[in-house]
């Protein structure tokens, strides 16, 4: 058995929570540290079983005096974070290169109501005996607006490293710890990207390997000059 998790012919068992949430408290400290507030662990992670991703905890993150909630999850390979509540009795056109764990239902996007941004903060991924902190390699996948009866099912952004970079690294247990951020919503003057989604871990790029990243949404304008100040910048 390994320290995080058992592989056997590519399948994941016996994973252990209490590393992970060692390993996540280890690196929201150094978030706290960065961003110079407070966040705090409010629970350990429990096994999602109803849901299309391992496992989850919740955090609390101090910005400007006001208290906001992550999600910390944590992912095995194939795993998202869509459902049908929103879309479920819609003829839907679904990649084809998509291959998910549980049920084919978490890839469908979902809409994101009553915040104006949301923002990923990677964490980091584990082999089963290291955790290379900060490390992430994740899809987003949302409607295609331009689409109607049936709605196509498409990939809107990578978070974290590209495949082969995050290959690269992972292998080499090159860590980054830059923190940056990303969103996986924002606004585009009236436009809302990324809302529907569903953030996908990916087999092929995660083959054996769990990835832990928190995401927090919000409407405060507040925060999110705040968080802007912690972005990845995108070079074009």
């Amino acid at each position: 058995m390994g320290k995080y998790f058992t592989s056997f012919n590519g399948r994941l068992s016996n994973i252990n929570l209490k590393e992970f949430d060692e390993a996540r408290d280890r690196v929201l400290g150094m978030y706290s540290t960065r961003f110079g507030t407070t966040i705090v662990n409010q629970n350990n992670f429990v096994l999602t079983p109803e849901k299309g991703y391992e496992a989850i905890s919740k955090a609390r993150i101090v910005v400007n005096d006001k208290n906001l909630e992550m999600n910390v999850v944590l992912f095995c390979p194939g795993d998202a974070t869509g459902n049908t509540e929103n879309y479920g009795n819609r003829k839907l056109i679904e990649p084809a290169c998509i291959v998910v764990r549980k049920t084919h239902k978490a890839i469908i996007p979902r809409r994101k109501d009553g915040i104006t941004a949301e923002y990923i903060f990677p964490i980091g991924s584990a082999t089963q005996e290291h955790f290379i902190m900060g490390l992430t390699s994740l899809e987003g996948w949302t409607i295609d607006p331009r689409s109607s009866n049936p709605l196509t099912i498409l990939r809107y952004k990578e978070f974290g490293y590209n495949p082969l970079e995050y290959s690269r690294r992972m292998k080499e247990k090159y860590a980054d710890i830059s923190l940056k951020l990303e969103k996986t919503l924002w606004l585009d003057g009236d436009e809302r990207i990324g809302d529907p989604h569903s953030i996908y871990c990916s087999p092929e790029t995660s083959n054996g390997i769990l990835q832990m990243v928190g995401f927090l949404g919000t409407n405060d304008e507040s925060a999110i000059k705040f968080f802007e100040r912690y972005e990845k910048k995108i070079i074009s």
